[in-house]
């Protein structure tokens, strides 16, 4: 078994209960898993996760067609994620402003 790209800890929402559930990502080349603590492994193609754009202070959400949600606070994580996938490139730029803001 190859090893996951990248691998981001964080904790996931079934989208059946609103109990958090400890959680694991891993995204290889061509599927993201999310793995939930005493439930089964589901794998979708990258194109069918949704990133949210960040917000200050609170955690990275990604959004799977199931309905369930994977959050992290593992910003750095999300971020190499979202280069790799091409994804909320124009975010950048928004991100240092806002950081930087006085």
């Amino acid at each position: 078994m190859t090893p996951p790209d990248l691998r981001v800890e964080g904790r996931a929402f079934d989208g059946r209960s609103s109990r958090p559930h400890p959680a694991t990502l891993e995204v290889q080349r061509d599927h993201v898993t999310l793995h939930l603590q005493d439930a089964p492994q589901t794998s979708w193609p990258p194109a069918q996760v949704q990133i949210e754009p960040p917000v200050p202070g609170l955690p990275r959400v990604l959004k799977f067609p199931d309905g369930s949600r994977f959050e992290t606070r593992d910003d750095a994580a999300v971020t190499a994620l979202e280069a790799r996938l091409g994804r909320n490139r124009g975010l950048g730029g928004v991100r240092r402003l806002e950081s930087r803001w006085a």
